[in-house]
């Protein structure tokens, strides 16, 4: 296996030159790192996501997120994160079945817990990602048809360890990008591949460092309409931290719920109203109460759901980056295939890196994208 990268003051871009001649750089201690690892087969890479998981904390590896992705013969892409459809299908599972428990025994419990916990599987599976739909399909058509990838954001100190675990498990290429504290990088790939130029651009990942705790909320909040922000994160001087999700949070998702329960709640319970021998005054009655009961449940149901399934990372789940996430400053991670410029979330003292996918013939290689348009 050969890996190695080539260095500059702010970013470094993998390179085929032997790992022993071209990584020098000192031991460090653990930073973060993203692994993209590549395989040949479209079931292939959910399948090497455990073990490889396994294998990363065995080795003291703090192991953050993992995206799957999938390109069928038709080069169609799908993304999705297993925690989150573990945790989108279990939290239905309790949510509806309590509700259903309340309104209506055992058997109802039952009933609403299974139609919930299907549900929201669903949902957490197919929605739950930052990924758009233009977006999934360039990388259907910059990807091989009949492969898959794992992104997988982790804690190391040796790169080449983790391209080797990679390859262990069957990934056909892998490139790591370890990024330092101060947010500079580099990128490791585990051999000697032609970068491709993506089809109408490609995704970029942008990780933004204000030194302000409220900068980067104000930031996603004016990010422009084709830049997914998927974390905030603000760190204050006492060093609590918060971290939200303005799509998928539960802020978000109960808003949502808000509106959907209710107006459910709203025709269930004037269908029930007609019933009734009150007229159109227990109609109309019935209808706006049981719109109100259903609302706030929507309300709980749908902040849990996104506090457990539909934010990618929690403020707990984040610990052992303090020296990434410093006290008095605040973060942002965001999503983009379109140009820098056009995506900029930089303010005055702000630090940016920015992590592209170029696609190679076996699959994509991440590289350290210049800081300009």
């Amino acid at each position: 296996m050969s890996g190695a990268t080539t260095t500059s003051p702010n970013h470094t871009t993998a390179s085929g030159t032997p790992p022993a001649e071209g990584d020098d750089r000192p031991a460090t201690g653990p930073a973060l790192a993203a692994l993209l690892a590549c395989f040949a087969g479209e079931r292939r890479a959910g399948k090497a996501r455990r073990p490889l998981e396994s294998l990363l904390r065995a080795g003291a590896n703090r192991v953050y997120d993992t995206t799957v992705l999938r390109v069928d013969n038709h080069h169609a892409a799908t993304v999705h994160d297993p925690r989150r459809v573990v945790a989108g299908t279990l939290t239905p599972l309790l949510t509806w079945g309590a509700f259903g428990l309340v309104t209506g025994g055992i058997a109802s419990m039952i009933a609403s817990g299974l139609l919930g916990a299907l549900c929201g599987g669903f949902f957490a599976y197919r929605n739950v990602h930052h990924a758009t739909k233009t977006q999934l399909a360039r990388l259907g058509r910059a990807l091989p048809s009949n492969s898959s990838a794992l992104l997988t954001f982790t804690q190391t100190s040796d790169a080449r360890a983790l391209l080797e675990q990679a390859v262990q498990h069957g990934a056909s290429a892998a490139s790591v990008a370890v990024m330092e504290n101060d947010l500079s990088a580099h990128v490791v790939a585990s051999a000697a591949q032609d970068p491709q130029e993506a089809p109408d651009g490609g995704l970029q990942m942008i990780l933004v460092r204000y030194p302000d705790p409220a900068a980067a909320a104000k930031a996603a909040a004016s990010a422009a309409k084709d830049v997914e922000i998927e974390l905030v994160v603000s760190t204050q001087q006492s060093g609590g931290r918060h971290v939200s999700d303005p799509r998928f949070g539960p802020a978000a998702l109960g808003r949502s719920n808000i509106v959907s329960w209710g107006a459910l709640g709203l025709v269930c319970g004037a269908l029930a109203g007609i019933t009734g021998d009150n007229g159109l005054l227990g109609f109309l009655a019935s209808g706006l109460v049981t719109a109100v009961i259903w609302a706030l449940f929507g309300l709980a149901a749908g902040a849990l759901y996104g506090l457990w399934a539909g934010r990618s990372m929690s403020a707990h789940r984040l610990k052992g980056l303090d020296g990434l996430l410093p006290p008095g400053t605040s973060a942002l991670l965001a999503w983009t295939d379109t140009p820098l410029h056009s995506a900029d979330l930089t303010t005055g003292g702000s630090e940016r890196l920015v992590l592209g996918f170029t696609p190679t013939d076996d699959g994509a290689m991440l590289a350290i994208r210049e800081d300009n348009a």
